[in-house]
């Protein structure tokens, strides 16, 4: 998991707080830069919401997923903001869909139950989780045909 931008005086803000707190007691986590993580034997790299990746980091990236490394990268304000678009299975809107903005719900959404036969199946969706804000997918005509739609 990489850790750039992680806010250490105020570890509550931090993009990988949560995200480690919900990996580790399950896995091994590992914090770094993409460069000191890809010079690792690693099975999945987290990337929180980081925005844009360098060249060099997106070539490295590119690399390591085409050998069979499964990347993650989680959308948020930084992202929704500048997106580069790259190692994503869509283009992203710029921008995020807020709660009580344009084109709004009238209340958080809840988590659905995951469909049978996906990774997610049987996970327990008590609505504990809400969603207050979206980064979206930029319109296409390809977009249904994408993976994971359900």
């Amino acid at each position: 998991m990489t850790t750039g931008g992680a806010q250490q005086s105020q570890p509550l803000l931090s993009e990988v707080y949560y995200l480690q707190r919900a990996l580790e007691p399950y896995s091994e986590v590992r914090q770094g830069s993409i460069d000191e993580l890809l010079t690792r034997q690693l099975a999945v790299l987290a990337l929180p919401d980081i925005g844009n990746l360098t060249p060099e980091e997106e070539d490295r990236l590119s690399g390591w997923v085409e050998n069979g490394g499964l990347l993650l990268r989680f959308a948020g304000p930084r992202m929704a903001a500048e997106s580069d678009d790259v190692l994503l299975p869509v283009r992203l809107r710029g921008g995020d869909r807020i709660l009580g903005g344009a084109l709004t719900w009238d209340s958080p959404a809840s988590l659905a139950g995951f469909a049978e036969g996906t990774p997610f199946a049987g996970l327990d969706t008590t609505g504990d989780v809400t969603v207050e804000r979206q980064v979206l997918a930029e319109p296409s005509l390809e977009l249904g045909e994408k993976p994971g739609r359900a």
